[in-house]
């Protein structure tokens, strides 16, 4: 009786550890595309504020090790729920074991592959933050023995080297002769700092560029016709966003082109023309999206303008075409001035709160940090480690930044001055 009892548990015991394997495998895939994808300069913004998750993640992303290791867990998982699963008819089902075969292939395949990579890589940055405990165990179960299949396979002939990467030598390249360039004279931006600006497109998101949604010009699409025409033509943008029930729900974008056609078919006359009628679908972006890949999905979808959003779906504000371009060759409009920036008769600067810490250094060849804050007034505001109030002073980084105007917890307004280096003592 209790060998019976047994027997009959077997079936339902192989099925367990079935469903465990290919859990596992699914994990180590789902792990695998997350810090494939993961953007490593949120990931390593989150590590600098303290959170171990993001160290741990961090690390992961940074091994050289980690893609096949994780690669080679799936595959291990994998191969032992299907070898579970093909002998799952025969006991105790009275069937042939080509009928496992059947059930777990295309399991294992849809389960074990397809949906962990494309849910990986589509919440990428979410998971390497909660995958990074269970990978590090990963790591350290079955490095050892990817470590010691090297040294048995070391025994053979010697592995033939490997090609290498043309990218990487022609980047490498790219940088020596940029580095040694010659100086060239004060002429705007030349052609080693759009050289190095490019290649720093690698490290930069949409979040570093995009145009906040306090600065972006936004319509009513419930506003009359009339008054939507008149505010379209009237603004300097070509494309402005449409929102119905409050600014963070866009509806459309109405393109100024679109509507200047319209309204030329029409003869001229704007009660025939609807302009959200005429509004195209939105297109909302992560603010973590490298730029690399924002560039590559402009040229795909035909379209240079996005609405930006923060991992809860919120809009943060939108990028364009010419944001992207702007960080490669700087303002295409500029000439000896940059818009937000004003100087004073005393060699000071009148500054824009709201003007990114990277247009700043790039029109004064300066090196304030970007790391913690995007714009001058979020620079001032972590410094201080609080919202100044107008008339507050505070020196950092060789430079006295006074806050002139406050608008709500905004810093709209800053004066910028340098200051004078202390004389160095007698010697």
């Amino acid at each position: 009786m209790m060998l019976d009892a047994a027997a009959a548990l077997i079936p339902w015991v192989l099925l367990v550890f079935a469903g465990l394997f290919l859990v596992l495998s699914a994990l180590f895939r789902m792990a695998g595309a997350a810090f494939e994808t993961a953007a490593a300069p949120r990931i390593a913004r989150l590590e600098r504020s303290g959170d171990r998750r993001a160290a741990r993640a961090t690390r992961l992303i940074e091994d050289p090790d980690r893609r096949r290791v994780l690669a080679f867990a799936a595959s291990v998982a994998g191969l032992c729920g299907i070898a579970l699963a093909i002998t799952l008819p025969s006991h105790g089902f009275g069937m042939h074991w080509l009928w496992g075969v059947a059930l777990a292939l295309p399991l294992v395949t849809l389960f074990g592959f397809i949906w962990p990579t494309n849910y990986g890589r589509r919440h990428a940055d979410r998971l390497a933050l909660s995958l990074s405990a269970f990978a590090q165990q990963a790591m350290r179960f079955f490095l050892p023995v990817l470590a010691l299949g090297d040294r048995i396979v070391g025994l053979g002939p010697p592995p033939t080297p490997e090609e290498p990467d043309a990218h990487a030598e022609l980047q490498e390249e790219i940088e020596r002769r940029a580095a040694e360039a010659p100086p060239q004279p004060p002429r705007g931006r030349d052609d080693r700092d759009m050289i190095e600006d490019l290649l720093d497109l690698r490290d930069l998101l949409v979040y570093d560029v995009m145009v906040h949604r306090t600065k972006v010009v936004m319509l009513n699409a419930d506003d009359p016709p009339e008054k939507l025409i008149r505010e379209s033509l009237s603004a300097r943008f070509g494309r402005l966003p449409l929102w119905r029930e409050g600014p963070g729900n866009i509806v459309g974008i109405l393109d100024r082109h679109d509507l200047l056609l319209a309204l030329t078919r029409a003869g001229g006359d704007g009660a025939r023309v609807a302009p959200t009628a005429l509004a195209k679908e939105p297109w909302f972006v992560p603010d973590t999206t490298p730029l690399l890949e924002q560039l590559r999905g402009f040229r795909s979808r035909n379209t240079g303008f996005a609405v930006v959003v923060d991992e809860y779906g919120e809009v943060e504000g939108i990028v364009t075409l010419a944001d992207i371009l702007d960080e490669i060759v700087g303002d295409i409009g500029e000439t000896e001035t940059t818009p937000g920036i004003r100087r004073l008769p005393d060699g000071g600067l009148l500054v824009d709160g709201a003007l990114p810490i990277r247009e700043l250094n790039r029109a004064m060849d300066w090196e304030l940090p970007d790391e913690e804050a995007n714009t001058i007034a979020g620079l001032v505001i972590h410094e201080a480690q609080s919202i100044p109030e107008p008339g507050q002073s505070f020196t950092f980084h060789g430079l006295r930044f006074q806050v002139l105007r406050k608008a709500r917890n905004r810093l709209t307004a800053l004066r910028i001055t340098k200051v004078a280096a202390a004389p160095e003592p007698n010697a």
